[in-house]
């Protein structure tokens, strides 16, 4: 499992430098944010729901943030 949620990451890290700085994206990961009711991008993939962050990503790509 441990490294199911790596690759998670590693997915998503390679879709954000479209839209993060890249050295933004790893301290990303570790704030809280409110539109994951302030839990971090790194607890969201423990809790098993990449997909929060992955439809965060689509937003911001489509130009349309929620």
């Amino acid at each position: 499992m441990k490294l199911k949620k790596l690759q998670t990451k590693k997915e998503l890290v390679k879709q954000l430098r479209h839209l993060i700085k890249p050295e933004a994206i790893e301290p990303w990961f570790d704030k809280p944010n409110k539109a994951f009711d302030n839990h971090t991008p790194n607890e969201i993939i423990k809790m098993g729901r990449p997909d929060l962050i992955q439809d965060m990503i689509w937003d911001l790509e489509s130009g349309n943030p929620s």
